[in-house]
């Protein structure tokens, strides 16, 4: 908090008026790192599928922005202003399904851990490339170098096929691997919307 006043030019004792504490002011951080979400009349669509794209895409370039809220723990449910609003432009995509609320919410939980976990990864093989001082193409090479020489083809039959498809060669980037997993995950709503229909 000290460091944080510093850095506003004000003293602990100013900013306490406004935050009791650190764990309030990184609540109040991670929230604005989320930034607005509100919709325009543009954004408006009918279709679930489009705005929950949408939502998780948005969600995933916030956390790519600020890739520190990650390692923030989640600490409740969506309460400030920006969660919120958040929470409702996701929620708000279900509106015209037959899903049941509580269904809503554990489409917007799984798409929202989703979104979380992928960047997550993202982050980290970035920092790991970083670490190794290669180009992502070089670091990409020698981890599939490694791990070839380590998968005896009679012990690990299975990554010694996958090896030989040559997957690393042509890896997907991040964003094809996110399209991916996003539509498969779609895809299971629908069927269970369609269910509930």
């Amino acid at each position: 908090m000290s460091r944080v006043a510093a850095e506003l030019g004000t003293g602990t004792m100013s900013l306490s008026r406004y935050v009791a504490a650190k764990d309030e002011l990184v609540a109040l951080m991670v929230d604005a790192a989320y930034g607005r979400r509100l919709r325009s009349p543009r954004c408006l669509t009918k279709d679930w599928r489009t705005g929950l794209s949408r939502w998780a895409w948005g969600m995933r370039a916030s956390l790519q922005r600020h890739p520190w809220v990650l390692q923030v723990p989640i600490s409740g449910l969506p309460i400030r202003p920006n969660e919120v609003a958040w929470f409702e432009e996701g929620l708000s995509s279900l509106a015209g399904t037959s899903l049941r609320e509580v269904e809503k919410a554990s489409v917007i939980l799984l798409i929202n851990g989703y979104a979380r976990n992928s960047a997550s990864i993202d982050a980290d093989i970035e920092a790991a490339v970083l670490a190794s001082g290669k180009t992502p193409g070089a670091w990409m090479a020698t981890c599939a170098s490694t791990l070839g020489r380590l998968a005896d083809p009679r012990r690990f039959p299975a990554i010694a096929t996958f090896i030989a498809a040559g997957v690393f060669e042509r890896a997907d980037p991040p964003e094809a691997e996110f399209t991916f997993g996003l539509d498969r995950i779609l895809d299971g709503v629908g069927d269970l919307i369609r269910d509930r229909s």
